[in-house]
């Protein structure tokens, strides 16, 4: 894929440290693969020629999907259930991006737009109030169980304290006052 003019579509299947890329060429063969470092994928883009750039829709997606169209490249976005069925074997690095390639080729694939980072962080703020308010009956549950059983135990906790303070309480440093005294309750 080094700046091979008939490299037509590169897929990319995106992960925290290791990239995959196929090109491929305009009627689909595959011409090229690669397995690239976080830092060895960004070099690889500077100086390239514009070709179509096809990836799964996910966070890390529209950041590199910007990112690439700043430096010129066409960019799509597909949504990954969309994709699932095009892979052929089991799921790998190099199979997602094969399947990739198959699902850009689909003419009925509409792409994902590529948010900006204003959508993103917004999406972000609704799924974490979402989350917030699927879990609020948990925590609720939680503070209500806890409270019933306090209250049911708070009798038997203070007879115990009560119990324990006139066992060990001022009595074992020597004070005789009547209030912890046995003989006196």
């Amino acid at each position: 894929m080094d700046c091979n003019p008939v490299v037509a579509t590169v897929a990319i299947d995106l992960a925290k440290a290791v990239f995959q890329l196929v090109g491929a060429h305009a009627d689909g063969r595959v011409v090229a693969s690669h397995r690239l470092s976080r830092s060895a994928f960004i070099a690889y883009w500077h100086n390239r020629s514009a070709v179509r750039v096809v990836m799964e829709a996910c966070g890390s997606a529209h950041h590199f999907g910007r990112w690439l169209r700043s430096l010129g490249h066409d960019v799509k976005l597909l949504p990954a259930q969309y994709v699932r069925p095009y892979v052929r074997r089991n799921k790998t690095d190099a199979a997602d991006c094969l399947a990739l390639l198959e699902a850009a080729r689909a003419t009925d694939m509409k792409p994902v737009p590529i948010k900006t980072e204003q959508q993103q962080v917004i999406q972000m703020l609704h799924r974490s109030r979402q989350q917030w308010q699927q879990t609020r009956m948990a925590r609720i549950n939680l503070a209500r169980g806890a409270a019933r059983v306090w209250h049911r135990h708070s009798r038997r906790l203070s007879a115990w304290a009560i119990g324990h303070a006139r066992r060990a309480g001022p009595r074992s440093v020597g004070s005789t006052h009547p209030r912890f005294d046995r003989r006196t309750a």
